[in-house]
């Protein structure tokens, strides 16, 4: 089953674990879903103070295949809307990001593809894409709100301008296999460079030998108890300025490529019997990213959640996620004379409360230890709600 940012497109595998056949894909598909945030910095990082985000996401999908002839084709588009506060910017001052939504103000075609079924358990992509809809995702680490649960810390530094996830996207082609019953693999190949580094907040596409490629990779393996166990790699084709260039010092070496690998590990620890079926899930991320082109290289997320906490639907859950600066980005620093501590950990406590199928609250608290390593800034107490609306519509539901 093809998942894209929480909304089944396309399920293409032949069978289910269980042996029975998957479902056809529905005709169409359309999604409009809004954030809204309000954070209050009781205390630490760059200053106490309140800020309000939001985030409005449309999406369509459809079956393709009558209109050109072509069974499996299916077409998918997703655009948004965010105010362009400022949370992480403004008062937390992390590096990792508190809230996921956060982004300039902009309104962006997000996503652009269309996807062809090659057969029963095979299918390619093209369009504009976001990586981490397939890439770098765990199950479990989704009902986190900080943005290194949602993507490590090591990937999504990467590049000039980041990989092609939230907020910025590229063109790129996809393709996933099963590869046995239990087994997926999946590969892409991307503009290295999403958008226009002149223009951040516009959908522009400009493919050059200078921005080079983006090349990712992934395995992974579920059952009913694993959610995924996964290992994924990724490479840029193009020269990078070693790390300190600009930031310490005005020293540019060029240097070839850049390189990380990340592992993913999401499962059910515990069921508990009862009135409210409840169960306890577990998931850990650990991430490498070349030190000498990337400040931090090393990332490490984990966490618990707990299902049927309260209620039958809701969830508790306590998550972990720590960037830890590279050696050279240390050495840089500290010649400098700004010495930078080893690492910003992040500690989280957030509880998703569903009121009704269209509407959401999750109150949130985040703790965070050196933030964006600085050790200027204070350690950071920041707490939010997050309000989810949501409205989905398709034939039959």
């Amino acid at each position: 089953m093809l998942v894209i940012s929480g909304t089944t497109i396309l399920e293409h595998v032949a069978h289910a674990q269980d042996g029975a056949p998957v479902a056809e894909a529905k005709p169409y598909r359309l999604n409009a879903t809004y954030y809204s945030e309000f954070w209050r910095n009781v205390h630490g990082g760059q200053g106490t103070g309140f800020s309000y985000l939001d985030k409005l996401d449309l999406s369509a999908g459809a079956d393709a295949g009558p209109l050109f002839g072509l069974d499996g084709l299916t077409v998918f588009t997703r655009a948004f809307y965010a105010n362009g506060h400022g949370l992480s910017s403004r008062l937390t001052g992390d590096n990792q990001g508190v809230s996921s939504i956060e982004a300039a103000r902009q309104f962006r075609i997000f996503e652009l593809w269309c996807e062809w079924r090659l057969s029963m358990n095979s299918s390619a992509r093209f369009g504009l894409y976001d990586l981490n809809s397939e890439f770098d995702t765990l199950p479990t680490a989704a009902m986190f709100v900080n943005a290194s649960q949602g993507i490590g810390r090591d990937i999504s530094q990467s590049g000039r301008m980041g990989p092609s996830i939230y907020p910025m996207s590229s063109l790129g082609v996809r393709s996933i296999w099963q590869v046995a019953p239990q087994w997926i693999a999946q590969a892409a190949i991307l503009d290295g460079v999403p958008g226009n580094p002149n223009h951040p907040t516009d959908t522009t596409v400009c493919i050059s030998r200078k921005n080079g490629a983006l090349l990712v990779g992934e395995a992974g393996y579920s059952n009913d108890v694993i959610h995924k166990i996964g290992l994924g790699a990724w490479h840029y084709i193009s020269n990078f300025d070693t790390v300190g260039t600009g930031t310490y010092t005005t020293r540019s070496v060029p240097y070839s490529g850049n390189t990380g690998v990340y592992g993913l590990l999401d499962l059910t620890l515990a069921r508990v019997p009862g009135e409210i079926a409840s169960k306890l899930d577990g998931f850990v991320r650990l991430g490498y990213a070349d030190p000498n082109v990337n400040r931090f290289g090393s990332f490490v997320g984990a966490g618990l959640v707990y299902s049927g906490f309260m209620k039958q639907d809701d969830r508790f859950g306590l998550g972990l996620a720590m960037a830890r600066n590279g050696s050279p980005y240390l050495q840089a620093a500290l010649l400098a004379g700004s010495p930078q501590t080893a690492a910003e950990t992040d500690i989280e406590a957030s509880w998703t409360i569903p009121v009704n199928p269209w509407l959401t609250l999750q109150p949130d608290l985040q703790y965070v230890i050196n933030p964006n390593t600085d050790s200027t800034i204070q350690n950071d107490l920041v707490a939010g709600l997050r309000v989810t609306i949501s409205w989905d519509t398709s034939p039959g539901s």
